[in-house]
């Protein structure tokens, strides 16, 4: 286990995901799609002292058709890579749903799905909306300081979220605590966006503190995950790591 990049150099550690073409051309769609997100640009008026998790205009992009579409098409694939949503267990943890859907694809092929979301209003929502669902139960919560018992979830999930953790110790709280939720050989995936000048502009009036993939195989190591591998290209990066 490792690091990948995928960035036409050499790889460093493991396998390189698929051919180069269908690589050379996942890239370029997400390169239309960042430049799609100029859109939802704020202005800088909106900035203040009090900053939000996700402004107005993040909010409507996560909420968005086109977004639910990258998600499915683009996002979820390269985050499990080779694995599959089955390989999290019968008992997932998805940490930072924010609108859902995120959520709502998981639970299509999960058996029983636990949304944990911080923004009481985001919760609220998601809760209401999967009220009839078998599979998920929605959480409001702080993933820093998780209100479940150690050794819960046979997998857990953080799709496109952690940028939105505002400091890099509350990152590796967040990180530990995974850790402690997790049973024996539950499996975590995460996966988010690198730093960019189109998504820095996107979290005007919001939270924007990305993870550099280059030190995520120590930062969970040292949360006592093992098997730790990391892959990234210039728009994103995904982990696979292992409760012992």
């Amino acid at each position: 286990m490792g690091v990948v990049v995928m960035r036409g150099e050499p790889v460093a550690v493991g396998e390189r995901e698929g051919a180069d073409g269908e690589a050379t051309s996942a890239r370029r769609r997400l390169s239309v799609w960042r430049h799609h997100l100029s859109s939802y640009v704020m202005d800088d008026t909106f900035a203040g002292a009090y900053r939000r998790a996700m402004n107005d205009a993040h909010l409507e992009l996560l909420a968005s058709d086109g977004w639910r579409e990258m998600l499915r098409d683009m996002i979820l694939p390269f985050a499990f890579g080779g694995r599959e949503p089955a390989d999290l267990g019968d008992d997932v943890l998805e940490i930072g749903p924010g609108p859902g859907l995120t959520t709502d694809l998981l639970a299509e092929r999960l058996s029983q799905l636990t949304a944990l979301e911080l923004d009481p209003v985001l919760a609220a929502d998601l809760a209401r909306r999967t009220s009839d669902s078998p599979v998920v139960a929605v959480v409001e919560g702080d993933a820093t300081t998780m209100p479940f018992e150690t050794g819960r979830f046979s997998g857990a999930i953080c799709l496109t979220m952690l940028h939105h953790v505002p400091e890099h110790e509350k990152q590796d709280q967040l990180f530990a605590e995974v850790h402690r939720v997790l049973q024996p050989a539950g499996l975590f995936v995460a996966s988010d966006s690198v730093a960019s000048e189109d998504l820095e502009a996107l979290h005007v009036g919001d939270v924007y503190n990305p993870v550099d993939p280059a030190g995520l195989e120590s930062r969970l190591t040292a949360a006592g995950f093992i098997d730790v591998d990391v892959t990234w290209h210039e728009f994103g990066w995904r982990i696979h790591a292992t409760r012992p």
